[in-house]
């Protein structure tokens, strides 16, 4: 069985900081699982029309994912010389870290 430590507890064995991933996260709470975080984004009105139809086409709530896959999109129309006039991903970005938005991996 797992155990939940006070940070206080185990802080000097990190000196260096600590890191959880999402899967830690939502073993914590499943508040956390990317279904919710991102009816939380909605909510608070961080999804745009461009990205939601984004989210709709991967079918997923993985933010991941489609950050991941719209910096992809973005670096092959830089490649190919395509105008990207709708830039849907950095809007996302954009508009979390305005907002202090600790839903999602918005790290370029």
């Amino acid at each position: 069985m797992s155990k939940v430590y006070h940070w206080k507890a185990i802080e000097a064995d990190f000196s260096h900081g600590l890191i959880l991933g999402n899967g830690a996260s939502i073993a914590f709470d499943r508040r956390f699982a990317y279904q919710s975080l991102k009816d939380k984004a909605t909510d608070l009105g961080l999804i745009s029309t461009d990205v939601q139809r984004v989210f709709d086409h991967l079918h997923t709530a993985d933010f991941e994912l489609v950050l991941r896959m719209l910096w992809h999109a973005s670096k092959i129309n830089q490649s190919l010389d395509i105008l990207d006039t709708r830039n849907a991903g950095l809007r996302v970005r954009s508009r979390c870290s305005d907002r202090g938005c600790p839903c999602c991996s918005c790290a370029p």
